[in-house]
């Protein structure tokens, strides 16, 4: 399956948008095919293409529709049972002063760091949940980002 994305990029020329192209993340396999406006447009096979850091063509398409905020990573996205306080960093798009960390259904203290950053701490009540996988969300002024999974894995078992 193939599909087309369209990306615009405000730049004063053609070489200011094809640097700004190769300094873009692109998903394996995807490959910009031209960069078009004046000049007209050239063949650049193998330049990225824009694709958020998180990889994600779906981050992607909503993009392209529109969508202005994005969660793209969370950081870390796995702990072990048990591992009591961890600072959980989101990384995204989009982020004000209004954002909340939403973590399987509970909306969490949240700091805001900057438009592309938030982080809270996962306490023992949020983070002692049984191993499984968790939705971690971004919600703000009525909107909110596609869930990244953050996972709980079982405790190591202590040698005996």
């Amino acid at each position: 399956m193939q599909f087309v994305v369209t990306f615009m990029l405000d730049a004063a020329d053609h070489d200011a948008a094809e640097a700004a192209a190769k300094q873009w993340t692109v998903t394996p396999g995807a490959v910009l095919h031209s960069i078009s406006g004046t000049p007209p447009a050239t063949e650049t096979e193998g330049l990225p293409q824009t694709v958020p850091p998180s990889g994600d063509v779906g981050d992607a398409l909503d993009k392209a529709e529109g969508v202005t905020l994005f969660l793209f990573r969370l950081e870390p996205d796995t702990v072990a049972e048990g591992a009591g306080q961890v600072q959980l960093r989101l990384h995204g798009e989009g982020f004000a002063m209004a954002a909340r960390i939403v973590f399987a259904g509970t909306e969490l203290a949240t700091a805001f760091v900057s438009a592309t950053e938030l982080y809270c701490t996962i306490d023992a009540k949020v983070g002692g949940r049984p191993p499984g996988s968790y939705d971690v969300l971004v919600r703000q002024d009525g909107a909110q980002t596609k869930a990244l999974p953050f996972t709980i894995t079982p405790a190591p078992v202590a040698p005996s």
